[in-house]
């Protein structure tokens, strides 16, 4: 599957990324590219808190989006409004 997942650098991202990756999906992941990324993932580069910082995102399209970094529920709106 193609999988978006929203940070998984930290915390959560970072083991759910692995097994994702081991199971064999195709992961792009959306930072603001502060911290390594593991190795076979797509990175685009941004930041949730403005409509011009999830421009990265337009048109995008995705069988799964993973979210565990939005606070409120208007963030994950945000990105799945642009996908």
């Amino acid at each position: 599957m193609e999988i978006l997942v929203m940070g998984g650098t930290r915390f959560v991202g970072k083991p759910l990324v692995e097994r994702l990756l081991a199971q064999g999906h195709s992961l792009t992941l959306f930072t603001r590219g502060r911290n390594p990324l593991p190795a076979g993932v797509e990175h685009l580069a941004g930041d949730r808190s403005t409509p011009e910082g999830l421009q990265p995102l337009a048109g995008r399209r995705f069988d799964v989006i993973v979210d565990s970094s939005g606070r409120t529920v208007e963030d994950s709106r945000a990105v799945v409004e642009r996908t």
